[in-house]
């Protein structure tokens, strides 16, 4: 049996094997960014690509204070090292904007080096009910409050936190009127929500002030418990990055790793029982090498649906079950030994 498992190991040297996204969550373009512009001249770039190289710091560690740390400051003033490649956008408006990719293998060394938090690109999806008030009380959508959206939708992009906005059609309207999202009713938010699947869920009110300051609060529901956090912004886009930041820093204080080479116990045994082809051998091997706290994934052993890897990672065992159950497939199942055992669900 180890001589099929080695011909099926070979394979994966030359066959093209997709990218997986995991079933429930979403893989965001964390190492891109998009940085607003005046013009397309050679100062405007240079600065454009120390932004968007910042935003790519905030999204792949979860915190916004990363760019700021003094490790830091060198590489950020040549962030065209780690540059990929670039193109410019313009919108039906007008305003141009810079699209700027990230070598993410350089991205994450410099991450380690610093001692940084690095979290996984696979991120759950959430959920965002949010209720304003001017004249009268209504929902943050595309038709209702498009500027107040766009906001919505920035914020969390440069946060790197995938974003799911409600249909906010009949259903909804029956189970969710803007009277029970400003009162921030929990029952309401959460039954309301249940159409949308496994999602985590993120309610907000706004006040908009006629001097362009914003009152409101955003409330996250974390593993069944419910995180408040009041908020007395100068904008608008200062609300909405208010509501990314409560998520992204709650997250990436759960799934995000810190590199401590040599003083971890790294080495791991990983059993996946459900294997019946090479595809899911495949899928099963690309969503591992994938997670950013893996650095070394090699299969040993295999027996009918059963395959046994080992892994080396920078990650506790704790956290890195943590990152291997964001994907729904790897269902954990109990065992007596160390070992990570989990059943794989097509």
């Amino acid at each position: 049996m180890r001589l099929a498992l080695t011909v099926w190991v070979s394979l994966t040297t030359v066959a093209l094997v997709p990218a997986v996204l995991a079933q429930g969550d979403a893989a965001v373009g964390v190492y891109s960014a998009r940085v607003e512009v005046v013009d397309r001249s050679g100062s405007t770039l240079r600065q454009a690509q120390r932004a968007g190289l910042e935003q790519v710091l905030t999204k792949a560690t979860g915190n916004p204070d990363a760019p700021q740390a003094p490790s830091l400051q060198e590489d950020l003033t040549e962030p065209s090292r780690l540059l990929l490649g670039y193109s410019y956008e313009e919108s039906t408006t007008g305003n141009l904007r810079l699209r700027l990719n990230y070598d993410q293998n350089a991205v994450q060394e410099l991450i380690s080096a610093a001692r940084l938090p690095l979290w996984t690109s696979n991120r759950p999806t959430v959920l965002v009910w949010l209720v304003r008030t001017d004249d009268r009380r209504s929902f943050v959508t595309l038709d209702e409050a498009p500027e107040a959206n766009r906001m919505m939708i920035d914020s969390f992009e440069m946060r790197g936190v995938p974003l799911q906005q409600p249909l906010h059609d009949l259903e909804d309207a029956a189970a969710l009127s803007p009277g029970e999202a400003w009162r921030l009713d929990s029952a309401a938010l959460v039954g309301a929500s249940r159409r949308y699947g496994d999602r985590l869920l993120l309610a907000g009110r706004m006040a908009e002030l006629s001097d362009g300051r914003v009152s409101g609060e955003w409330r996250f529901l974390d593993e069944g418990r419910w995180i408040t956090s009041s908020v007395r912004a100068g904008s608008t886009e200062e609300f909405m990055s208010a509501g990314a930041d409560l998520v992204a820093r709650r997250l990436a204080d759960r799934y995000a790793v810190v590199a401590q080479p040599g003083s971890l116990d790294t080495g791991y045994r990983l059993v996946v029982r459900g294997a019946r082809s090479y595809l899911d051998f495949a899928a099963i091997r690309e969503t591992l090498v994938s997670l950013e706290a893996v650095t070394y994934v090699v299969p040993e052993f295999l027996q009918g649906d059963k395959i046994e890897f080992r892994l080396e990672a920078d990650a506790e065992r704790g956290r890195l079950k943590q990152l291997i159950e964001l994907d729904r497939r790897f269902v954990p199942v109990p065992g007596d030994d160390p070992s990570l055992r989990y059943e794989w669900l097509r």
